[in-house]
């Protein structure tokens, strides 16, 4: 238990008290002051205690909300890679298509050529 320290001046409180009723006097004090912090420290405690909760509470609230917001981002995105997919085969058809059409037509060009 930390040691309470007292001003000098108490020294004369001391001697015109006498040492008995000076140290019953002391001890009163010691156990205030332990007291009066014990309870200031517990305050703080119950104070924490109920900080710490709410911001639990607001952390899970917040968690909900990003959860809800990643899906809903997963789900557009998903939708984008799909449209964009199918964007992508629609012009590799046509590409491809017309590639075929130039092969074929230089090929009947070529034997038009040869054959003739």
């Amino acid at each position: 238990m930390p040691e309470l320290v007292l001003p000098t001046k108490t020294r004369k409180l001391e001697e015109k008290l006498g040492s008995p009723a000076f140290a019953e006097l002391f001890d009163l004090m010691k156990t205030f002051s332990f007291e009066t912090e014990k309870k200031i420290k517990d305050e703080h405690a119950h104070e924490h205690e109920k900080n710490d909760l709410k911001l639990e509470q607001k952390l899970s609230g917040l968690e909900g909300r990003l959860i809800k917001e990643i899906k809903n981002i997963k789900s557009e995105l998903k939708l984008d890679i799909t449209e964009n997919k199918a964007e992508i085969i629609k012009w590799m058809f046509i590409f491809w298509t017309g590639s075929v059409f130039i092969i074929i037509g230089g090929i009947i060009g070529f034997l038009s050529l040869i054959l003739k």
